[in-house]
């Protein structure tokens, strides 16, 4: 999971804007992104991506987004990596971890997570039916 590394309202100068009601009350901010209809939210603790619903509480009527902006979410989620705005949680307990699944597969479909340079990465496994493994 990403988490916030700076206080939610920093998070302003990417052009997220605060979350209506009582969301923004409690610092929570939102950015919504047109190319894929997603919502990405943060707080001083949880960042998060969501799909744009027109009834969700968080959002204003006249929804923060940019319509002409042809990234999509990850494309923005790389940025704020980048900028330094978010880390995954898992970098703390030890930034240059690699787990190999290669070694600790089953028989069954197993799904495993890489970790490579803090980068966490989702990689599936599955069995044919002769038995050999698929990636």
């Amino acid at each position: 999971m990403l988490i916030p590394t700076a206080p939610a309202k920093e998070f302003e100068k990417y052009g997220f804007k605060k979350c209506k009601g009582s969301y923004g009350k409690n610092g929570c901010y939102y950015l919504c992104i047109a190319h894929g209809v997603k919502m990405l939210f943060v707080s001083d603790i949880c960042f998060d991506i969501n799909d744009w619903k027109d009834d969700d509480p968080r959002i204003h009527k006249n929804a923060n987004c940019r319509y002409r902006d042809v990234r999509d979410a990850y494309d923005i989620v790389y940025e704020l990596i980048i900028a330094g705005m978010l880390k995954s949680e898992f970098v703390e307990e030890n930034p240059n971890r690699l787990i190999s699944c290669e070694e600790k597969l089953p028989d069954e479909p197993y799904p495993c997570i890489v970790i490579f340079n803090g980068c966490q990465f989702h990689k599936i496994f599955s069995t044919d039916k002769q038995g050999g493994r698929n990636k």
